[in-house]
């Protein structure tokens, strides 16, 4: 009872985050050390740019923000900095197609935004049973283009989040993501799995690359490789 008592306490929202949190570094740096990598983590000095942690395998490196809620009842939707999710200018190359046009900014960071949810009925027993989210904008373009299919998120729906991400003026804006726009995934190593590539390289993010009159993301071969890398983090 004493668990569920700190996983819904309003003034135990610090110690809670930090729980969810040091169990995700664990998955994590298990996860990059089982295929024989090294993977650190390090936490902004200020906390203004709108992400909780970095990750970095080698000179990869991914900013990541942290959501938790309970399961029943809790938090349906998450305020995002839009700097956070959209890419910076530099991978304008890459970024996912939103009406013809490749979506970045000047000031973006390509993050991630993982929800931890915790299970009510399991911590009222004393177990912390966490089940795993995982949202992006290339997960949204992939929804979006009809590449994958999500439960709770029309095509129409995912291209609406991506609008409204473009249409953003200023780096310190925010666009509400709801549940429904996250992907369920087996763990947090699906961050390293689908945008650090390991074990293995990935397409999930090189899809959007564009050049010469080529759009990959049009091409099935392609979109098939990246709807079973997306599937097959799903639980």
């Amino acid at each position: 009872m004493y668990l569920l008592e700190f996983c819904t306490a309003g003034d135990r929202s610090v110690g809670r985050e930090r729980l969810v949190y040091h169990k995700a570094v664990y998955d994590l740096k298990l996860f990059a050390a089982t295929y024989g990598h090294e993977a650190q983590v390090t936490e902004p000095e200020i906390d203004n740019l709108g992400h909780d942690f970095t990750l970095s395998i080698g000179r990869d490196t991914l900013n990541i923000q942290n959501k938790a809620a309970i399961r029943p009842g809790g938090a349906t939707s998450w305020d995002i900095h839009a700097a956070h999710l959209v890419p910076p200018f530099q991978d304008r190359d890459i970024g996912p197609d939103v009406d013809g046009v490749p979506l970045f900014w000047p000031e973006g960071a390509s993050g991630v935004v993982l929800l931890h949810e915790i299970d009510r009925d399991a911590a009222s027993a004393g177990v912390l049973n966490l089940r795993y989210f995982y949202f992006d904008v290339y997960y949204a373009a992939a929804v979006a283009h009809g590449i994958v299919e999500a439960e709770d998120l029309s095509p129409q729906a995912a291209l609406d989040l991506l609008r409204k991400l473009r249409d953003c003026k200023s780096a310190s804006d925010r666009v509400t993501v709801p549940k429904a726009a996250f992907l369920p995934v087996k763990s947090p190593a699906a961050i390293i799995g689908l945008r650090l590539g390991v074990p293995q390289a990935t397409n999930y993010v090189s899809l959007w690359r564009r050049g010469d009159g080529f759009e990959a993301w049009t091409v099935e071969p392609f979109r098939t490789t990246v709807r079973n890398e997306i599937m097959s983090w799903r639980p």
